[in-house]
């Protein structure tokens, strides 16, 4: 038993993390747990947000800064802010540590695709469209769009984006 009060968990091999509450504080954390043990990858004073992902040493959530969200990467023993207060909460991570989250639109009704690369930050859509099913394996970026009742499903490679026009309806 990891915790008596855990939700939305994320794993990878044996690798879990979870959102767990703090004993006496009644906030929610996130915690992993592996062949080590146990662990605490956030303090009592951040509040982690939707659910975490894990792949390999790398977990990625959103968590709440004010009234925004932002994406944080923890690598197995730091963490660092990689995106400033811009998601919908909606992340993904890979075993190298590419992360890829959801942004709402400059339109205030979609979402883009956001994709961090290790090193920079790229948005690959720009169309303002509703996304969602998003997800990352070894650097391919894969998610679902929903447009006028249809949806499409598009694959970054790492370097262009394919998407069968038409193929989904």
């Amino acid at each position: 038993l990891l915790s008596e009060q855990a939700v939305n968990p994320s794993f990878d091999g044996l690798s879990v993390v979870f959102l767990g509450t703090y004993p006496s504080l009644f906030r929610l954390g996130l915690f992993g747990h592996d062949e080590l043990g146990t662990r605490r990858i956030t303090s009592p004073d951040e509040t982690v947000f939707a659910f975490p992902a894990v792949a390999g040493d790398y977990v990625a959530w959103a968590e709440l800064e004010g009234n925004e969200l932002s994406v944080k990467l923890y690598d197995g023993a730091t963490t660092r802010q990689i995106a400033a207060p811009d998601t919908q909460g909606s992340v993904d991570v890979d075993r190298e540590g590419r992360v890829v989250w959801l942004r709402e639109a400059d339109n205030g009704v979609g979402f883009e695709v956001i994709y961090f690369d290790g090193d920079q930050t790229i948005q690959l859509t720009h169309d303002g469209l509703e996304k969602e099913d998003l997800a990352i394996d070894d650097g391919v970026v894969v998610w679902r769009t929903n447009f006028e009742g249809t949806a499409q499903i598009s694959v970054f490679d790492g370097r262009e984006i394919w998407s069968p026009e038409g193929f989904f309806s």
